[in-house]
């Protein structure tokens, strides 16, 4: 009785598609992941590339108050007052806007710091409005004059301040963006190597079958033809007639088969003999 461990081609096959289901089911699930965290972190950075362009937009209300105010101030155009206050009502909402939405303390420290510097800028302003009779009468009055240099000293303070949050809003997006791209990446890795493997455990697959099908055929087929032409040796066999699966259970048949066809044209061999001297002794 053969006692050695059965490994035949169905349970090697089985096991191979054990394991491919098991490496597909890994890699949807992973990639389920990554395209969840990719779309979460596109997400992002579109609402960081919204903020930005906020951000843009602005320091263009700061730069049109700038310049407004300077020709209501130094110029004296009343016409600059009606510009300012349109622009300075949009920068308060969005300052207002953005410090409410914002969730990371470095960004809404700096929004905190740009509404006190605006409050200050604010206050500065209605000042310069109530002095500004006598500096329109006298562009030299004192007070009118220390109150126009530290409305322009606050608003480069503001510009310095709308620049760093501009900055801090360029570098989250571009964080969001390599993120996005790290995930994409890291899709396009998974996929790469689903299909090397596959190709790995096809390739598994066709030696597996040719070692396992097409070489004992070809064996057997070469001793079928071996049998015709009277000169087939057993040993040629014997290996693959140890397997246990169904190429040696056919090998082993083969060989079982070929035994009896010699041992019967043997026997018909010598019956033939054996015809031929009783003839040639008759007289």
């Amino acid at each position: 009785m053969k006692t050695k461990q059965r490994t035949n081609l169905q349970a090697w096959l089985f096991i191979l598609n054990g394991i491919v289901a098991i490496v597909s089911a890994l890699a949807i699930s992973v990639s389920i992941l990554y395209l969840l965290q990719m779309q979460q972190e596109t997400q992002n950075m579109f609402l960081q590339i919204e903020k930005l362009e906020a951000a843009y937009q602005a320091e263009t209300y700061l730069q049109k108050m700038d310049l407004s105010q300077r020709a209501l101030l130094d110029r004296f155009d009343e016409n600059g007052q009606s510009t300012f206050e349109e622009y300075n009502a949009l920068l308060d909402s969005f300052l207002a806007r953005e410090f409410l939405a914002s969730t990371l303390p470095q960004e809404k420290q700096l929004l905190g710091d740009l509404r006190l510097e605006k409050e200050k800028y604010d206050q500065l302003y209605t000042s310069a409005l109530s002095e500004y009779e006598k500096g329109k009468a006298n562009i030299e009055y004192p007070l009118y004059s220390d109150l126009r240099e530290n409305m322009y000293q606050s608003t480069e303070m503001l510009y310095a301040q709308m620049r760093q949050l501009l900055d801090l809003n360029n570098n989250l997006t571009q964080a969001a963006n390599a993120e996005a791209v790290g995930y994409a990446q890291a899709l396009m890795q998974i996929g790469m190597g689903a299909f090397v493997l596959f190709v790995v455990i096809s390739l598994v697959v066709v030696v597996l079958v040719s070692s396992r099908v097409y070489q004992p055929i070809f064996h057997i087929s070469a001793a079928i033809t071996a049998l015709r032409q009277d000169r087939f040796d057993p040993e040629a066999l014997e290996i693959l007639a140890r397997r246990t699966d169904e190429m040696g259970k056919l090998a082993e048949v083969f060989l079982d088969m070929a035994a009896d066809i010699s041992t019967r044209w043997e026997d018909l061999t010598s019956q033939i003999e054996a015809f031929a001297m009783q003839k040639e002794q008759q007289p």
